[in-house]
């Protein structure tokens, strides 16, 4: 990311993160980490009738989660395959996705080179497993970001979308958006000239 786009898109989002909390989902299948022994019933009721907020859940999710998905990369690869497969199906909602096995074992090889057609799934194995390196990357992320940009004024230089499911962005295809406001600040330049 260049410079001025990664100013665009923090300078945005200093300006909403505090909105964050309040607007979070919370909505996780915790079933699997029951079955995966990671959560005991008393530890899931625990953290979902916490006093924290939805976000402040997540995060305490995800280091519960971080931890034994690193740990049972080391110890237990069908702990592994199952935690991750969690990830991205439970935790992540895709349901659809075929061929885990062989992600998954790409996850783990090649952190830093996923192939862009299964990225939704990795970015998010990924992320869970290295969140100080990675960042979940799928079409809402991309959508936003190029959102950011466009509403900003960026002109060029936007992310790529990975294919999603998403009905409501499919509905505002944000190709048309980028050109549509590029067509529109053409004319505007137009005009000044």
């Amino acid at each position: 990311m260049n410079i001025n786009r990664a100013k665009i898109t923090t300078d945005y989002l200093e300006e909403i993160k505090h909105t964050l909390p309040s607007i979070y989902p919370w909505n996780p299948n915790l079933k699997g980490l029951y079955e995966l022994k990671i959560l005991s019933q008393d530890e899931i009721d625990s953290l979902e009738n916490s006093n924290g907020g939805k976000f402040e859940k997540e995060l305490e999710l995800k280091k519960i989660v971080k931890k034994y998905l690193n740990q049972f990369h080391q110890t237990n690869e069908d702990n592994f395959k199952e935690l991750a497969n969690w990830i991205i199906k439970d935790w992540g909602g895709i349901t659809g996705g075929n061929n885990t096995e062989e992600l998954i074992q790409q996850i783990v090889h090649t952190k830093s080179n996923m192939p862009f057609d299964r990225i939704a799934s990795s970015s998010k194995v990924g992320a869970f497993m290295f969140p100080e390196e990675l960042i979940i990357y799928d079409s809402r992320v991309a959508y936003s970001l190029n959102w950011i940009l466009l509403k900003n004024g960026e002109s060029s230089n936007f992310f790529p979308i990975p294919d999603g499911r998403n009905s409501k962005m499919m509905a505002f295809d944000m190709n048309v958006l980028i050109r549509l406001g590029l067509k529109d600040n053409t004319i505007q330049l137009q005009k000044i000239h």
